[in-house]
């Protein structure tokens, strides 16, 4: 199957010929999801190598320095290689993006290298100094997993971070960011969740851009992320742990 610049900008039942009816059930999961603010698969690729979301929210992510060989399959599953020095997608700031309050968001997500001296930025809406939202990303040295918000666009305010199962070069792994406004703060990758209680009740409205792939990236993008993304999304709300599971157990045998 040949991604790139193939477009399939459809819903679930009619991207069930090119995926298969198992991707299609699970496009039409993340589809369903509550308050959803933007889902890209990586199927739905223009000749620019922008990613189309399949949410019908119409935020289509803007590429940075992809090319036709960033996009490919596992299995058939769709997803996009980002070379860590100047691939990204992004996505201009408006109001759909400016999640204040509860938040999920999260993808399947595989490091192309074992950590570097570097944070790598995976899902973030984070910009110069001042304009500091939310964000998921692997701690240089140590490979963990790491959420932050921030309620001033200048400090962390809360941060969890998942110490015991850390992402594998080359392996497919399902990290999953969520605010619960006033109450938690939690990171979880594949079934294991950590969590810290804050109290919390906003996120900074920041004019920065929403990416995949690296953070400022208004700025020119910087701790651009080596690795695979695929079934990226967002959404205004806090998913519970059982849907969070559900969303896991439904697509895991695709990425193995």
């Amino acid at each position: 199957m040949t991604l790139g610049r193939r477009t399939i900008q459809s819903d679930a039942n009619a991207l069930r010929p090119y995926l298969g009816s198992k991707v299609g059930d699970a496009f039409a999961m993340f589809q369903a999801l509550p308050q959803l603010r933007g889902f890209w698969p990586m199927s739905s690729i223009d000749d620019g190598f922008d990613a189309f979301d399949l949410s019908a929210q119409g935020r289509t992510l803007t590429a940075t320095s992809l090319t036709a060989a960033s996009f490919t399959t596992k299995n058939i599953m769709p997803y996009c290689v980002y070379d860590g020095s100047a691939d990204f997608h992004s996505r201009a700031d408006e109001s759909g993006l400016d999640i204040t309050g509860s938040l999920t968001m999260g993808c399947w997500y595989s490091p192309t290298t074992t950590p570097s001296g570097s944070s790598e930025y995976i899902l973030t809406k984070n910009g110069a100094v001042t304009q500091f939202a939310y964000q998921l990303r692997r701690v240089q040295t140590t490979g963990y997993i790491k959420v932050e918000i921030s309620a001033d666009g200048t400090a962390t305010t809360a941060a969890a971070t998942n110490t015991s199962t850390i992402p594998v070069a080359g392996v497919w792994s399902w990290v999953v960011f969520r605010f619960d406004s006033a109450s938690t703060l939690s990171v979880t990758v594949n079934t294991d969740k950590a969590s810290v209680a804050t109290a919390a009740t906003t996120i900074f409205n920041s004019t920065a851009s929403f990416a995949i792939g690296c953070t400022d990236p208004d700025g020119g993008g910087t701790n651009l992320m080596p690795g695979s993304v695929s079934m990226a999304f967002l959404c205004a709300a806090a998913l519970s742990d059982s849907h969070i599971a559900e969303l896991y157990n439904s697509t895991k045998g695709l990425f193995k």
